[in-house]
């Protein structure tokens, strides 16, 4: 995906997501995945590298959805899916 400029919006809910925990709850298409992709790397940039960010989702449509779209934003992130449907849920699933 091409460099995609964030919002003041974007820029809100990521700097408030930064000093607290939070929910974002906005419309469809308000891009909060890209809000999302912003936070994953502020946290990559900060965290050693051999630690892992998860990003939940409640459904498996939404989990893969929301994966390819992160995947598009931060291509040079290894991006793992790992859903309850899965047989194993073991460490290989998500290295």
């Amino acid at each position: 995906m091409e460099h995609v400029e964030a919002r003041s919006y974007q820029l809100e809910m990521l700097d408030q997501s930064l000093r607290q925990n939070i929910i974002v709850v906005m419309d469809t298409g308000s891009r909060k995945t890209h809000i999302a992709s912003m936070r994953i790397t502020a946290e990559l940039e900060r965290c050693p590298p051999d630690k892992i960010v998860w990003f939940l989702a409640p459904t498996v449509p939404l989990s893969t959805q929301q994966k390819e779209a992160i995947r598009a934003y931060l291509p040079a992130i290894k991006i793992r899916l790992l859903v309850g449907k899965m047989a194993s849920l073991d460490q290989r699933n998500i290295k």
